[in-house]
């Protein structure tokens, strides 16, 4: 059973923006963990790194169905194991009874998240 579903688009031109503007660092500050600023400041592409990990946090929590804020997006973290994006830390618990799956699409123009939560079988919500 699916629980949620989110979307995001990030177009690159609006990252390239913030870096011409001055207010990269102040923006990465402000949505980023340590670990995701790491991923972002190591990144061959920081760009299109910062671009993923944005859009990540903002399909989740769309698909989170309202248990994700916009204000929370630090609480929001991604780890990046063997090619695939994970969401860990606070939201784990939330997390524990549902699947997900995250796609990430990339050309040179945008960048498109997408996440489905899934229900487990047998759990509370089924």
């Amino acid at each position: 059973m699916i629980y949620g579903t989110g979307l995001d688009i990030v177009e690159h031109s609006s990252v390239e923006k913030l870096v011409k503007k001055g207010t990269f660092q102040a923006f990465k500050r402000k949505w980023f963990s340590e670990h995701e600023l790491y991923l972002i400041e190591t990144a061959s592409n920081q760009m299109k790194q910062f671009s993923i990990l944005f859009s990540i946090k903002e399909a989740f929590i769309k698909a989170s169905n309202g248990e994700a804020k916009l204000k929370d997006t630090r609480k929001i973290n991604i780890l990046k194991r063997h090619g695939n994006y994970l969401i860990v830390g606070f939201y784990e618990e939330f997390l524990k009874d549902k699947k997900y799956r995250i796609v990430v699409s990339q050309n040179n123009v945008f960048t498109i998240s997408s996440m489905c939560i899934f229900q487990r079988e047998g759990s509370l919500y089924e």
